[in-house]
């Protein structure tokens, strides 16, 4: 087996545990706070994927993706939380 694969499919490997780890971070952070599971995580994740695709296939660079990816996400995050503010003080 060629070293350059090797190499490639181990950096594959830290790339999907990386997302792994925030992904049990970030449930373990919310349910130690808040004390319930939320699993919205993965939409999120979903969403910036599908945001970053668009963005790629468009013809943008891959750093103004990621710049417009992380740009529409906290919008649409602002969004989610302003309305759980409104149910809750409702």
């Amino acid at each position: 087996m060629n070293l350059l694969v090797v190499a490639e499919q181990a950096l594959n490997g830290l790339v999907i545990s990386t997302f792994y780890a925030l992904t049990a971070l970030g449930l373990s952070i919310i349910f130690g706070v808040l004390r319930i599971v939320n699993f919205a995580h993965g939409e999120l994740y979903m969403l910036g994927g599908y945001v970053y695709y668009l963005a790629v296939a468009a013809g943008k660079p891959a750093k103004v993706a990621i710049v417009a990816c992380r740009r529409k996400l906290l919008v649409i995050l602002n969004a989610i939380i302003r309305d759980g503010r409104q149910r809750h003080s409702a």
